[in-house]
């Protein structure tokens, strides 16, 4: 019954995402996170390839469609392209072609659609939705192993859908809904329907439960920062660690045993096999680093069991990854992938906060002020989470990478309208009449002008 269902959904938007292209952005965001697919037992899930359908019938629909805008040349998407360029390259030099390619045409299907979307959604109200979409595509795992957890004490381990997914596991499932407790906090403020605010805080609570019982440590500790960012910015910083505090001693006074026993072991790791893992993988990753610095050993190097034998032969492990972003990173893209990753990740946080500082002067632009801010939380949350998990492709990540000069382009064009009225009506006021802005407007109105200069798009600015 669920395949016959998911088949006659798809029916339905598969067309319309070759009609309307944007809207393919939010069923491949739909898919490719919620993963529909996985939650059926039959055809749906074995036999039909519908991301290739989704994907087929969007950049069908991209071709043909007037409604699509430039693409943004900026330093976020140049980065972006050429990491995906480099990984080309990595890969053709990979020491294990027959894993490494397949892994590559995976990713080059998540880095092509990230990119097909920039010119499709630079419209507020999409960006909206593609939010909207991330938000409740996840928030429907923290959501419903929320209730779960708290049905059941916390006894169980709990993770994302089954399969081959980037959100199967339980840490996997951890960080991802860290990035996405932002979105379930800010996006509410200005959503017009009561149910929907209701249950975007519903999914918030509840997600910060799941995340404490995934029993993963490092999910609880970013959980923790997550959890104080967001305090912070509300400007009552003497109530953010008592609150947090007071949240810590309840839940290990609430939780039963075995969650209580795992979360000790952060302070005991030298004892604990899955720490001593993450640090012995770290060391072969930097072992192999040591041997090919400038292409590393191409994707999936730390899944072969050759590898281990060659640079950990005592440990015994066949097959395991590099736990971690940036070790995973250094061994597959050697030091000059990861060095245009972090540059990707600096770059798109520098970008928010010179949004969130020009959309902080406005009162106007009070909604690019909380999805700069959420964004950039979400992308910390990725960093600092993504330091124990092998997580450097996952999709949502390099979303959010790509949203980041969307929104530099919608508050740069705002922020110029909202500078040339108010030049406007100075001029209207000082001469009696209504005028154009022109180049001797003072001072002081020339360099708010600027401000929307700082943030826009270099292939947008205007004279």
């Amino acid at each position: 019954m669920r395949d016959i269902a998911l088949a006659a959904i798809m029916g339905v938007l598969i067309p319309v995402s070759f009609l309307r292209p944007w809207i393919g952005i939010l069923v491949w965001s739909w898919f490719s996170y919620l993963n529909p697919h996985q939650q059926c037992f039959g055809f749906a899930r074995r036999d039909v390839p519908w991301g290739e359908f989704i994907a087929i019938a969007t950049l069908g629909g991209l071709v043909l469609t007037k409604d699509r805008k430039p693409f943004i040349w900026c330093r976020e998407t140049i980065l972006m392209i050429l990491l995906w360029l480099w990984f080309t390259v990595t890969t053709i030099f990979s020491w294990y072609p027959e894993d490494a390619w397949p892994e590559f045409e995976r990713l080059s299907k998540i880095i092509l659609m990230t990119l097909v979307a920039i010119p499709l959604i630079q419209e507020r109200a999409r960006l909206r939705w593609v939010l909207l979409v991330i938000a409740g595509s996840l928030g429907f795992y923290g959501l419903k192993d929320g209730i779960f957890v708290i049905a059941t004490g916390g006894t169980y381990i709990v993770g994302g859908p089954p399969g081959r997914t980037f959100v199967s596991s339980n840490n996997a499932l951890a960080l991802v809904l860290n990035m996405c407790m932002p979105l379930f906090w800010y996006l509410r403020k200005d959503e017009p329907r009561r149910w929907v605010r209701r249950l975007l805080t519903a999914t918030f609570y509840l997600s910060a439960i799941t995340v404490a019982f995934t029993y993963s440590r490092g999910g609880l500790l970013c959980l923790a920062c997550v959890f104080g960012l967001i305090g912070a910015r509300s400007g009552r910083w003497i109530l953010v660690f008592p609150l947090l505090g007071l949240a810590g001693v309840v839940l290990f006074a609430v939780a039963p045993e075995q969650w209580v026993a795992r979360m000790h072991t952060i302070q005991t790791y030298e004892q604990d096999a899955s720490a001593m893992g993450r640090l012995q993988a770290w060391g072969v990753a930097r072992q192999i680093a040591a041997d090919s610095p400038i292409v590393g050993a191409g994707l999936n190097v730390l899944n072969r069991s050759e590898t281990w034998e060659k640079y950990a032969p005592e440990l015994g492990l066949r097959s395991t990854d590099a736990h971690s972003i940036y070790f995973g990173l250094l061994a597959e893209q050697g030091f000059v992938g990861l060095g245009l990753f972090i540059a990707m990740a600096l770059c798109a946080l520098g970008s928010l906060i010179s949004i969130y500082r020009a959309a902080q002067r406005y009162k106007e632009l009070s909604w690019a002020a909380d999805y700069s801010y959420m964004l950039g939380v979400g992308i910390f949350a990725f960093l600092l989470n993504g330091a124990f998990l092998s997580v450097a492709y996952f999709d949502v990540a390099w979303q959010f990478f790509a949203l980041v000069p969307v929104l530099k382009r919608l508050v740069a064009r705002e922020l110029e309208s909202l500078v040339s009225s108010r030049a406007g009506a100075w001029a209207a006021e000082r001469t009696g009449t209504s005028v154009a802005v022109t180049p001797s407007l003072p001072a002081a109105v020339r360099l708010r002008a600027g401000a929307a200069a700082a943030i826009l798009p270099r292939g947008d600015r205007r004279p």
